[in-house]
């Protein structure tokens, strides 16, 4: 496994090629306070103040949220993920399956990393500190 994403790689190119995979499933990126996948009006906001290694990983990991609405709601229809949506065990089962399908889109854009692992367990400790 890799220690970080290699000085020859430029992460700009890796955090340009998954803008242009959010916005393939039409959802454009756009500049906020905060990395967050916004349903309804669909986008996904993304923290430029982080390091731009985080930010790959961030928006690796609102790419999973976007996806796994995206199955869902064609699987089980709009009704039924909103029932889902606002029950309490949802928002860990979204981050984690969200988390999953960040690493193996980074397994497939070769970003997979170490570095991925750590910023991963991370956020998961902070939604438990937070009382997810």
């Amino acid at each position: 496994m890799r220690e970080a994403l290699s000085k020859d790689e430029k992460p700009g190119n890796k955090l340009k090629i998954l803008k242009k995979y959010a916005r393939d499933l039409g959802y454009p990126v756009v500049p906020g306070k905060n990395c967050r996948a916004f349903f309804y009006s669909k986008k996904i906001t993304m923290n430029t103040r982080l390091c731009v290694e985080k930010q790959i990983y961030a928006l690796a990991h609102e790419i999973g949220h976007v996806a796994t609405v995206k199955r869902c709601v064609k699987q089980f229809g709009t009704n039924l993920f909103s029932i889902a949506r606002s029950t309490p065990w949802y928002t860990l089962e979204a981050e984690l399956t969200a988390w999953n399908y960040a690493e193996k889109l980074a397994k497939r854009l070769g970003f997979y990393s170490v570095n991925l692992l750590k910023y991963k367990h991370s956020c998961l400790r902070s939604y438990y500190r937070s009382n997810y």
